[in-house]
């Protein structure tokens, strides 16, 4: 079983924003589309969304939006939508990939760090120059490495 501590760690790392955030932007796309749909009252829609007063719900809705949720209402305005995070898992690997350790002299390796949601983007993307197929383990110079 997994602790809440670490279940919220675990969950900021992977989907790059944190638990709350991510609860707080969903519900917050939610209440857009139920202003901009309804003719329900602003006071209602932040109590259905777990708001205890209107000026806390306001706050949040214009940090996420940009916009006082009286605005919203109005038909036309552009709102922020987040959608549901979907993971998935791969699972790859098993077979047998011959290798070869040699040593070679210090090449230098240069990377970019994007800040995308998924997995895939978020490790660094290494471009490298090798001239041959093995991959050297002694001697690399590191630049600049990201800390994982």
């Amino acid at each position: 079983m997994l602790s809440t501590y670490y279940f919220q760690r675990l969950f900021s790392y992977v989907a790059g924003v944190s638990l709350s955030e991510y609860i707080r932007r969903r519900r917050m796309s939610q209440a857009a589309f139920k202003l901009q749909r309804t003719d329900e009252k602003v006071l209602d829609v932040a109590l259905k969304y777990g708001y205890t007063s209107p000026t806390s719900f306001s706050r949040a809705f214009q940090s996420v939006h940009g916009i006082t949720p009286a605005a919203a209402k109005s038909k036309g305005t552009t709102l922020n939508a987040y959608l549901p995070i979907k993971f998935s898992v791969k699972v790859t690997g098993g077979n047998a990939m011959p290798y070869r350790i040699a040593e070679t002299e210090a090449i230098r390796i240069a990377g970019i760090r994007t800040s995308h949601f998924s997995i895939r983007n978020r490790l660094c993307i290494f471009a490298l120059h090798i001239t041959n197929r093995y991959l050297p383990v002694r001697k690399i110079n590191h630049v600049n490495a990201p800390a994982f």
